[in-house]
């Protein structure tokens, strides 16, 4: 938690920076499948010697898995081609951080013919009684 925080004992009490750290933290805990997590934040200020110290109460949540993936918005041979591609098995821990790198792959990989001129979107269908997320991945024309 420290190392997704970002600052030492002694640092200056940056807003901006402490929020951004609790956002870091959620998403450390996103790659390992941790979509619920819950920080409960309690600052203890003490004005004789200037400082704030957080008191944090973290709460996991469950562990989501994947569900299913979707392409959108390509041909159907392309679409299956990169569908393929996509290595985040059903029922693997699933990783909030996999869908871009999946993207990058595909990207240097070359599996889409006409990719200049597309942009992508992805929606996470995050299933809480099942505990799994399905992923769509869209792949549109950018508007003229």
């Amino acid at each position: 938690m420290n190392t997704a925080l970002k600052l030492k004992p002694g640092d200056v009490a940056d807003k901006m920076m402490i929020d951004k750290g609790w956002v870091e933290i959620s998403g450390v805990y996103g790659k390992k499948g941790y979509l619920r997590v819950l920080l409960k934040l309690d600052p203890v200020f003490d004005d004789a010697r200037r400082l704030v110290t957080y008191r944090v109460a973290l709460t996991e949540g469950p562990q989501y898995r994947m569900g299913q993936v979707t392409i959108a918005g390509l041909p159907e041979d392309e679409a299956r081609m990169v569908k393929d591609a996509w290595g985040l098995k059903a029922g693997e821990i699933f990783s909030t951080s996999y869908t871009n790198a999946f993207l990058e792959k595909v990207a240097r990989a070359g599996l889409i013919k006409q990719r200049q001129g597309m942009r992508t979107a992805q929606e996470l269908k995050r299933d809480d009684q099942r505990l799994t997320v399905d992923v769509v991945v869209k792949f549109e024309r950018k508007p003229q």
